[in-house]
């Protein structure tokens, strides 16, 4: 059981390099229509496809099996953390860099930061890049931003204590 918490990272990661190759790819072909709609739906379809494996695999086969009455077929494929999180963090990201309501973003690491943003997968709705984006962009670490955040955090863990 000890290494099924690492067994998700490389689909997760693959799935965020897709992701981030796609919307360059769009921001690359920005006067050409047709391929930017291509690397959309790609980016769209293979997150669609991630979280419809994870989420409902187990229940079709199960019911597909109970309706022709086959015996013994099991599967237990286990939901990753926050897929559902990321699948529409992403498909929010394609679609804003598709349609030119935002640039694609130039960093990997700030493209990452942004669909793990691991506050808001437990606080809240899905957040548009255009909102983050230049909080990703300036983020100084310094000892006075540092120790706001350590206070803001353990007030909040004591609220929900």
């Amino acid at each position: 059981m000890r290494g099924v918490r690492y067994v998700f990272l490389p689909v997760m990661i693959a799935l965020s390099v897709e992701d981030y190759v796609c919307g360059r790819l769009m921001e690359k072909h920005r006067e050409n229509e047709r391929k930017r709609r291509m690397y959309m739906l790609i980016s769209v379809i293979s997150n669609l496809s991630v979280l419809i494996f994870f989420k409902y695999t187990n229940f079709f086969v199960s019911n597909f099996c109970a309706l022709f009455g086959i015996k013994g077929v099991s599967v237990n494929i286990i939901l990753p953390i926050g897929v559902s999180f990321n699948t529409f963090q992403s498909i929010s990201y394609a679609i804003d860099v598709y349609r030119g309501t935002t640039r694609c973003e130039p960093s990997y690491y700030n493209y990452l930061c942004y669909t793990t943003l691991f506050p808001q997968i437990i606080a809240g709705p899905i957040v548009r890049y255009v909102t983050v984006e230049d909080e990703l962009e300036d983020h100084s670490i310094t000892l006075d931003n540092l120790s706001v955040g350590l206070r803001r955090f353990i007030v909040g863990l004591g609220k929900k204590c």
